[in-house]
């Protein structure tokens, strides 16, 4: 009989302090396990549909160039570069334009140089921001530097940018 009652509490606290927590933890890894493999397949929809979209190019010449300004509007692209710096916690050390075309689009466009100084925190939203522009504006060419000052990083940046226009 002490021998059964003995094996039922050894059981008990085999249960209560063994299994019981890591059953706990295998939910809650069995969770994250389920969570992770949604957030693939979500990655695996996506990443199919921009390989057909890949395979599938724009015939249309006519719609892409419908996109691009009639005119080159240099004051409304230094507003906007401004805009997105100032928005980005950047200034400007310099800005220059000059003119060429663009070969495979048979566009005009305008090249811009611009140096600017600002939060290295901050240097993916300002380039992002320069991409989304409604005025397409193309990045060729990026040159960065980085140094800490008073415990902040920050970055000075060369950027060789684009905008197209038709006229």
């Amino acid at each position: 009989m002490n021998i059964r009652l003995i094996l039922v509490v050894v059981i008990v606290c085999l249960y209560g302090f063994l299994l019981k927590p890591w059953w706990g933890e295998y939910k809650e890894q069995n969770q994250e396990i389920n969570i992770q493999e949604t957030q693939i397949s979500a990655i695996q929809k996506e990443l199919k549909k921009l390989r057909e979209q890949e395979a599938k190019p724009q015939s249309n010449d006519e719609v892409s160039i419908g996109k691009i300004p009639k005119h080159n509007e240099q004051e409304q692209i230094i507003r906007d570069i401004e805009r997105i710096a100032e928005v980005s916690g950047f200034r400007f050390s310099s800005l220059t334009f000059n003119r060429g075309i663009e070969a495979a689009s048979n566009a005009k466009k305008v090249n811009i140089n611009i140096s600017l100084k600002g939060p290295y925190d901050r240097l993916f939203f300002l380039l992002s921001s320069l991409q989304q522009n409604d005025r397409f504006i193309g990045i060729k060419d990026l040159r960065l530097s980085s140094n800490i000052k008073d415990g902040t990083r920050n970055a000075a940046i060369s950027l060789s940018l684009f905008a197209l226009h038709q006229e």
